[in-house]
């Protein structure tokens, strides 16, 4: 059985895909790390030093890339979200407190599920089609 050909005679296809977590990667483990200025200062590097770099070189290779995204971190960094829908990327839908779904019962699921989708509609008018969860396992 012959496979199908790519577009314009690709030989292959990449899904360039990004997590844009922020302090809510952190936050999410719990209410001490609301006082751990080192790790949320981590968590900031993402959105505001780390993602105008790396729109800057899709930007350069014209390369397409999902980003998934928090509804907190919509809600905290709503200018970085902004930029990434103004460069023509897709949003994708990452939670939002970034609650782990292993961890958390039905009710909490849909809750941050929704929540998240409001968050990312009401900041940068986007209802996500894509959903990556925020658990690793």
């Amino acid at each position: 059985m012959p496979l199908p050909s790519w577009p314009e005679g690709a030989r292959a296809a990449v899904s360039v895909t990004f997590d844009v977590d922020a302090e809510s990667g952190f936050l999410s483990e719990g209410l001490a790390y609301e006082r751990r200025l080192t790790s949320l200062s981590e968590g900031r590097f993402g959105p505001v030093r780390g993602l105008p770099r790396v729109l800057d070189l899709l930007a350069e290779f014209a390369v397409p890339a999902t980003f998934y995204v928090p509804g907190d971190t919509a809600l905290r960094h709503p200018d970085a979200v902004g930029d990434i829908v103004s460069a023509g990327h897709e949003i994708g839908h990452h939670g939002h407190p970034h609650l782990r779904s292993d961890r958390i019962d039905a009710d909490q699921q849909r809750s941050e599920i929704e929540c998240g989708l409001q968050a990312l509609q009401e900041t940068v008018g986007v209802r996500p089609r894509g959903y990556r969860s925020a658990s690793w396992g």
